[in-house]
C-alpha cells in the first residue's frame, strides 16, 4: 500500500499553576460544555466566502494545506481500504474541504454539539501537585451546572469491534510533490488490542531493533545503499478497538515503489525468521537506552509521560485497575 500515516494525538501544557489551574479548570469546562456557537464565531473559525469570492475561515484554512498534503492523501487512502464505509476510525476529524464549502452549516455544529460534548462523553484527567479536594469540590459544582444537558440514552462511543483484514492488497494513489521523482511507500496492518501491553511493548522493541541506527536491518537494506531504495524508513501504532499499525518508507525514486514491500518482506522479514540473523548484543543495548530514555521522560516531564498512560488506560482498559498499573511502569 502506497501511502504515509499521520501522528494523530496532541498533549497540552498549562504553566498556570495549581492555584492558577483550579481557577480556570471550571472555566475551561464550561467552555467545552455551553459554548456559545454564534453565527460570527462558525463564520470565523469555520467557513465563510470572503469580500473577494474566497473561501476562507479557521478550520476551512488549515484543512486547505492538509488536504493537499502527501500524508494525508495517503492516510485516508489506508483508512478508506482497512476500515468499514463510515466508520468512525476512517474520518477525517477536521472535515473536507469539500463538504466544509458545501454541507456544513451552523445548526449541523451545534446538532453534533448536543449529541456527544456532555458530561456522560467525558473523562477530567488532572495530573500534578494540585489539592485533591479543591478538585473533587469543582467537579462536583461542574457537574451540578451541567448534569441535565446529559441524554437519556447515549451508547459508548466506539464499542464495535473490528473484523480483520482478510487478503493483502495494493493500492496506488496519486500526489502532489515538490518532487516528482520520488513518494512513499506505506504497510499497514491490524495488530493487537491496546490493552495487551506486553505486545505492545514487544512491538515497539521490535521497531526500534529494526529501524533505529546505521546498523539496524532497515537502514542496511533501504537506505545506506549506493543506490538507496528510501530516505527514511519508520513504523507507527495508532492505539484503537484495534491497534493501526504502518511501517512508511519515503524518499522511494518512483521506478523503485513497487519494490520496496516486496523486498522488506522477502528479505528482511524472512532473514529475520533465523535465529542467526539477530543481534541479541544489540538488542540488549536498545532496550537499555529505551529504559534511560524512560528515566529521562519522568525526570523532565513526568505529568506529560504519566497523563499519557492514564490516557490510554481510560480509553481502553475497561477500569482494569492492574493494567493502569502495569501502563504507568513501562519499564
Amino acid at each position: 500500500m502506497y501511502k504515509r500515516a499521520p501522528l494523530n494525538s496532541t498533549l497540552c501544557d498549562f504553566h498556570v499553576g495549581s492555584d492558577g489551574f483550579l481557577k480556570v479548570l471550571p472555566v475551561y469546562i464550561n467552555h467545552l460544555l455551553s459554548p456559545m456557537l454564534t453565527a460570527s464565531q462558525f463564520a470565523t473559525e469555520v467557513h465563510h466566502i470572503t469580500g473577494e469570492g474566497n473561501d476562507a475561515g479557521v478550520v476551512y484554512s488549515e484543512m486547505q494545506d492538509h488536504e493537499s498534503e502527501m500524508e494525508s492523501i495517503m492516510d485516508r487512502k489506508t483508512k478508506e481500504v482497512i476500515y468499514p464505509p463510515f466508520n468512525p476510525y476512517a474520518v477525517d476529524t477536521g472535515g473536507r474541504l469539500k463538504n466544509l464549502r458545501e454541507s456544513c452549516n451552523l445548526e449541523k455544529v451545534r446538532d453534533y454539539h448536543k449529541k456527544f460534548y456532555h458530561l456522560s462523553n467525558m473523562v477530567v484527567t488532572v495530573c500534578g501537585m494540585v489539592n485533591h479536594e479543591r478538585v473533587l469540590n469543582i467537579m462536583e459544582t461542574v457537574e451540578k451546572e451541567h448534569i441535565d444537558t446529559n441524554p437519556a440514552h447515549f451508547p459508548k462511543p466506539f464499542s464495535f469491534a473490528l473484523s480483520g483484514i482478510k487478503e493483502s492488497s495494493v493500492h496506488k494513489v496519486h500526489c502532489p510533490t515538490d518532487d516528482a521523482s520520488r513518494g512513499s511507500v506505506e504497510i499497514a496492518w491490524f495488530a493487537h488490542h491496546p490493552s495487551e501491553l506486553d505486545t505492545h511493548s514487544s512491538l515497539h522493541v521490535l521497531f526500534d531493533y529494526l529501524s533505529n541506527t546505521s546498523v539496524a536491518p532497515l537502514q542496511k537494506d533501504f537506505i545506506l545503499l549506493d543506490d538507496p531504495l528510501a530516505s527514511s524508513a519508520a513504523f507507527h501504532i495508532a492505539e484503537g478497538v484495534k491497534c493501526d499499525l504502518r511501517i512508511n518508507f519515503t524518499g522511494v525514486p518512483v521506478e523503485k515503489l513497487e519494490n520496496v514491500a516486496p523486498k522488506f518482506f522477502d528479505k528482511t522479514v524472512r532473514e529475520h525468521l533465523e535465529e542467526s540473523h539477530w543481534d541479541m548484543e544489540r538488542m540488549g543495548y536498545l532496550i537499555d537506552q529505551s529504559i534511560l530514555n524512560e528515566l529521562v521522560k519522568l525526570e523532565t516531564n513526568a505529568p506529560k509521560d504519566i497523563i499519557s498512560h492514564v490516557i490510554g488506560h481510560q480509553l481502553f482498559d475497561n477500569e482494569d485497575v492492574e493494567l493502569l498499573r502495569k501502563r504507568t511502569n513501562e519499564i
